[in-house]
């Protein structure tokens, strides 16, 4: 048996690198912000190339319904790449690089609610590198994207660093499996009392929420009984890892947990039913499934 963020101003912000007039008669420019008000934009070169980026706001208007309270919602953005030499777009690498960012993933997490949520100050060059930081919350759901678009081998290269969410049910998962970790070392300590209390507290919020599923929760319901059997409370134990087990079907060591606890307690069919389901898992260790065969063994004798 075993434990197992007010809409931000509206302006216009060029720098040196480009001036309108190079950029605003050009088709590609005209098409994205043609008969919409522009929110805000921004030129950088891009460290050790022949580019520039430029960074394009307008108002966004459709699918209003879909919004969330995040002002991202309401505002769609596009990079524009352009060769520092002539001032002209180059359509290629302006593609590429508004794909690869998600500059279209409204209300997409992983790309954080598309473009709209990059600010202009937390578009900056850094190094060898432009610095794209991007933060989405839409909700209680929140997620933070940084990104960098680097210079090499004669193209212009978006290289996505991570993607972290921030929300509160992540913050309430990361309380929590802090605590499972501090019960799981007085387990080890043999403070089984202590361990016990802990994953009581982190049950109660499996039963009774907010952000139930929030943490480690198939260990916290296995650790839990496994306890109980510990103890010697072998009827609670039991209900726990059936919990476990329903919930959670893919965990062997709850069915192995569950085929021991029979055995202690005399329950010799059930105990033989359990063993089997367990070798019945892919990907058991040698040590496990010798283990469970043995079980088997002694309990025909």
């Amino acid at each position: 048996m075993g434990l197992i963020f007010a809409l931000f101003g509206l302006f216009l912000y060029w720098t040196a690198v480009a001036q309108p007039a190079e950029l605003s008669t050009q088709p590609a420019y005209q098409e994205f912000t043609a008969g919409k008000k522009i929110l805000y934009q921004k030129a950088l070169a891009v460290p050790g190339s022949p580019f520039g980026i430029l960074l394009v706001a307008v108002r966004r208007t459709e699918d209003v319904a879909n919004w969330s309270q995040d002002p991202a919602d309401g505002i769609h953005a596009r990079l524009f790449a352009y060769r520092l030499a002539d001032g002209q777009i180059d359509s290629q690498q302006t593609e590429l690089l508004n794909q690869q960012v998600g500059a279209e993933k409204f209300y997409d997490f992983d790309h954080c609610g598309g473009l709209g949520s990059l600010r202009p100050e937390n578009f900056a060059a850094q190094d060898n590198k432009l610095l794209l930081t991007r933060y989405y919350a839409a909700g209680t759901v929140r997620a933070n994207c940084s990104d960098e678009i680097v210079f090499f081998n004669g193209k212009l290269l978006l290289q996505k660093q991570r993607t972290v969410d921030t929300g509160i049910s992540a913050m309430v998962a990361q309380a929590r499996k802090e605590l499972h970790l501090k019960a799981l070392q007085l387990y080890q300590q043999g403070n089984l009392e202590a361990a016990l209390q802990i994953w009581e507290q982190l049950y109660s919020y499996w039963q009774y929420g907010p952000h139930a599923t929030a943490g480690p929760v198939e260990e916290v319901l296995n650790n839990l009984g496994f306890v109980y059997y510990k103890l010697g409370n072998f009827s609670k134990a039991e209900e726990l890892l059936l919990e476990c087990r329903k919930n959670f079907p893919e965990k062997s060591i709850v069915v192995l947990n569950l085929a021991d606890l029979y055995r202690d307690s005399g329950q010799l069919t059930e105990a033989s039913k359990y063993y089997r389901q367990f070798l019945q898992f892919p990907h058991l260790s040698e040590e496990e499934i010798s283990y469970a065969k043995k079980q088997l063994e002694l309990l025909k004798k």
